[in-house]
């Protein structure tokens, strides 16, 4: 730029008149008069008229793009080459650097340029410029992936809690009375799983898992990593029967509402008992503490899996969705304090983490869901009927509603909605 001042201050010297009468002005380096210049700034408003009143609201949306008016001169015996080249500077599609005489250095972007040519000036083009000031590009708006980011978290917890769980080697050297007696615990584990399997109507479901840790021999009891890879298969192939992106690929029919049931009896029970008895010998304190360890495992990988449900059940209402989403969230605290109280710091985290991850997502995705509301019925009606007076005459809605209200209230008979006690319907 120091050069192409230079170069404008030296041809002004060699033309007085237009040195006197004429501006030095630049785009990208290439050397031009200026005559005039106008420049334009403002708001951006938008006018809203209401009707029956007079007067009008003005909505600001922020500064209008400054804009400059530049007309000019290229002077010189190569006049055309000038304007071939200038053409070209203001043809090309990055910004460029406008060299103002009175505003100095500013990045532009070139709207429209015109030249022109008069054969009584045969060693002058006239140049028409309209530019606006340059801005920066905007960084991209990236939409949260919620459930991607509870996923992810509840894998790391998964990992993070394995992990932890085998540098303690609990059952290294372990006394054969203290194995089988510890190998009770993994059962109990197991018979847990199949037990909320079976209260939340899902006889069977995860049994490759839960029978692999149920019959888990001798030599996988003492080691450092087979136990908690069973148990964290176990936990991850319940949380998979909620279908959605939170599952494995089973081929089986996916049930959010049982597998988040089951998990949520899970997190609610002692799933590993301490030992009875105090700890008086060092084989007796080597099983208090292997089963305080499993104890500590079960419930941070419980808890996690219990999260990955929630994200997987398609929720009918904000109220069930936010219920949801206070129970993962107790569950989640519950088994980070157990872990904190243990030493287990990553693991700690990773609960920390999801806990956050998982109140999110719950609570975006109830955002859009209707409300539940409880209707006291006047006398017995039939579903349809009910479903009429909340939506209308829309045939096309009316019977679909009259079945899911009779499934949400689990009628025995949609054709007569009881009255003795108040019903759930969204709204």
């Amino acid at each position: 730029m120091s050069e192409a001042l230079t170069s404008i201050a030296g041809l002004a010297s060699a033309l007085p008149w237009v040195g006197a009468n004429l501006r030095p002005g630049a785009l990208r380096g290439l050397l031009f008069y200026v005559q005039t210049s106008e420049d334009t700034s403002a708001r951006r408003w938008v006018t809203h008229e209401f009707p029956g009143r007079d007067e009008a609201w003005h909505e600001d949306l922020g500064q209008k793009t400054r804009s400059f008016s530049i007309e000019g001169l290229l002077v010189g015996p190569d006049v055309v080459l000038q304007s071939r080249a200038f053409a070209r500077a203001a043809a090309d599609p990055e910004p460029a650097t406008l060299l103002h005489p009175w505003l100095g250095a500013m990045r532009v972007v070139v709207l429209d340029c015109r030249i022109s040519h008069d054969v009584n000036q045969a060693r002058v083009a006239r140049v028409s410029l309209r530019v606006e000031k340059a801005g920066t590009k905007p960084a991209p708006v990236l939409g949260i992936d919620s459930l991607g980011e509870v996923l992810d978290e509840a894998d790391r917890l998964l990992t993070a809690a394995q992990s932890i769980y085998a540098e303690y080697r609990f059952m290294r050297a372990a006394a054969d009375f203290i194995v089988q007696s510890f190998k009770a615990s993994v059962l109990g584990i197991a018979g847990a799983i199949e037990g909320a399997l079976s209260n939340a109507g899902l006889v069977g479901g995860a049994a490759g898992s839960v029978s692999a840790l149920s019959t888990m021999n001798d030599a996988a009891i003492v080691s450092d990593t087979a136990v908690p890879l069973a148990v964290a298969s176990a936990a991850r192939d319940v949380s998979a029967l909620a279908g959605g992106r939170a599952a494995l690929t089973r081929g089986a029919d996916a049930a959010p509402q049982g597998a988040f049931a089951a998990l949520d009896a899970l997190n609610a029970q002692e799933l590993v008992k301490a030992p009875i008895g105090a700890a008086t010998t060092p084989a007796r304190a080597q099983l208090v503490a292997a089963n305080e360890g499993l104890a500590v495992l079960a419930a941070a990988i419980f808890a996690g899996e219990f999260a990955r449900a929630a994200a997987a059940v398609p929720w009918a209402s904000r109220d069930e969705a936010m219920a949801a989403r206070d129970k993962v969230s107790d569950a989640l605290a519950a088994a980070a304090d157990r872990v904190a109280a243990a030493g287990w710091d990553a693991v700690w985290q990773r609960l920390v983490a999801l806990r956050a991850a998982s109140a999110a997502d719950l609570a975006e995705r109830a955002a859009p869901l209707p409300r539940i509301k409880r209707l006291e019925l006047p006398g017995v009606m039939p579903a349809t009927l009910i479903a009429y007076r909340l939506d209308g005459d829309s045939l096309s809605d009316v019977f679909g509603r009259g079945a899911a209200l009779s499934a949400r209230n689990r009628l025995r008979h949609p054709g007569f909605v009881p009255a003795a006690q108040p019903i759930e319907v969204l709204v």
